[in-house]
């Protein structure tokens, strides 16, 4: 926790931290809480709660806070878009030659992304919620050698694809522990940061592949359809409007 509030929004010291962790020192903590590209411990299953259980394995939760501060140390590193980590993060390079242990942190916590959200309920979102918000750090900048590997290695499309079809029914929230409108919305503040995410992907970057990507994995309808239902709810709840047309012609009654 120490070494997080250093670090976070300090360049400078980010640069030594660069300097000081060499790629065994990241290997040992991940390797260690069972986070490795290669075997990892981590089971999402694992923390698949009984919903309606009130005495939670505090194991668990502490596995879940662990997990949570170690993508967090990693996102604090490439704070400020600093290119130079972000690659290294990919890609460890020692002497100009790639280490034989090299791993990669974007795929391998891109993975990770895609093994929490397929078990992600009401105890556990916070991570896949952390897990996004260094994938975002990671890419920004932006970082044109991640944006690709992201996509193409680490196939995050798919896993935000999935995401997003998960939640349509109310079952779909309740059955996972989300039933509250508070809680909703926490679920909806993860659809949202993938979506930004998403065109994250794109800053910047001219080629055409991830575009391919998306256009592949991607389900327009789908978005779209949430899209304009949100766009509805913001209309009734927010504005208290009365909408009774559809989406298409209520824009064009709006006056701004």
């Amino acid at each position: 926790t120490t070494l997080l509030k250093l670090i976070e929004s300090n360049f400078k010291v980010i640069k030594k931290a660069m300097d000081y962790f060499n790629k065994k020192t990241l290997e040992m903590i991940l390797e260690e809480k069972g986070l490795g590209e290669e075997k990892s411990e981590f089971d999402p299953k694992a923390i698949e709660l009984d919903v309606n259980q009130n005495d939670k394995d505090i194991n668990e939760e502490e596995s879940i806070l662990l997990c949570k501060r170690m993508f967090r140390l990693l996102q604090l590193f490439c704070e400020g878009h600093f290119n130079e980590l972000q690659n290294h993060l990919r890609v460890q390079i020692v002497n100009g030659i790639q280490h034989g242990r090299s791993i990669n942190f974007i795929k391998m916590a891109s993975l990770k992304f895609g093994q929490s959200i397929r078990f992600v309920n009401i105890f556990s979102h916070s991570l896949s919620e952390q897990i996004l918000e260094f994938l975002i750090e990671s890419i920004q900048g932006p970082c044109f050698e991640n944006q690709i590997n992201l996509t193409k290695e680490g196939k995050i499309i798919d896993f935000i694809n999935d995401l997003m079809t998960q939640f349509v029914k109310d079952i779909d929230y309740e059955k996972r522990g989300f039933y509250s409108i508070e809680d909703k919305d926490e679920v909806h503040g993860l659809i949202a940061n993938s979506t930004k995410l998403i065109y994250s992907l794109i800053e910047g970057n001219l080629d055409d592949t991830i575009i391919s990507f998306l256009l592949k994995s991607l389900n327009f309808n789908f978005l779209s359809t949430k899209i304009k239902d949100k766009y509805i709810e913001l209309l009734k709840d927010d504005l208290k409007m009365n909408i009774n047309s559809e989406p298409e012609v209520v824009i064009k009654k709006i006056k701004f």
